[in-house]
């Protein structure tokens, strides 16, 4: 199995399986192309359905489908600019879940009605399923007016590209809509669940 792990594409896994190799820490083209593929899935689901989640630490960056006008180059360069002014991955995330179609949210609202479990593997300190691989089916905890704190806490205005900051700018005052929260109906009779963590293994 392990064997089989380490190359996974080269596996011959049942026809039903697609594998595709996102990038990590930087989003890769096979990120924007699985983030598509599983967004246009799950818009086909109907309140009949439940869908199963497996969801990891490390999902930010495998897993991405960038809002309109936001490309994955905008990403990419975010994503290092983001990384090297030392901004927590809390911090990190919460700009990742206002660009994002996947994130913050974004798969649970793309499969209502249909309900769903989400099986998690932490690898945040604290286990906040808001903050693992951008909490792509959790109630977001985060506004547009935090994603910009954080790029003036770290003076970073001019390393972001410019589709970005339009965006985030515009979430600020409200033309665009938020990320779902806790009230939010696509959340109901949902399930996530944290089935692997640095806590659990210690234990």
């Amino acid at each position: 199995v392990a064997k089989h792990l380490e190359n996974p594409a080269q596996y011959e896994w049942p026809s039903r399986f697609k594998i595709l190799m996102g990038g990590h820490p930087v989003p890769n083209q096979e990120s924007l192309t699985a983030g598509r593929e599983i967004i246009q899935l799950l818009c086909k689901t109907t309140s009949s359905d439940l869908v199963v989640f497996c969801i990891s630490g490390g999902g930010s960056a495998l897993v991405t489908y960038p809002y309109e006008g936001i490309t994955l180059d905008d990403l990419q360069q975010l994503t290092k600019s983001l990384l090297a002014c030392g901004a927590s991955i809390d911090e990190i995330n919460t700009i990742r879940k206002h660009l994002d179609q996947v994130k913050g949210g974004g798969l649970a609202k793309a499969a209502a009605p249909a309900q769903f479990i989400s099986l998690v593997l932490s690898d945040v300190v604290g286990d906040s399923l808001d903050v693992i691989a951008s909490g792509p089916t959790f109630p977001d905890t985060t506004s547009f007016i935090d994603t910009l704190k954080i790029i003036i806490k770290y003076k970073i205005e001019d390393n972001i590209p410019m589709p970005i900051l339009d965006h985030l700018r515009r979430g600020e005052k409200g033309e665009l809509a938020e990320t779902p929260k806790e009230v939010d109906p696509v959340f109901d009779g949902s399930i996530n669940a944290i089935v692997g963590s640095n806590k659990l293994a210690a234990q």
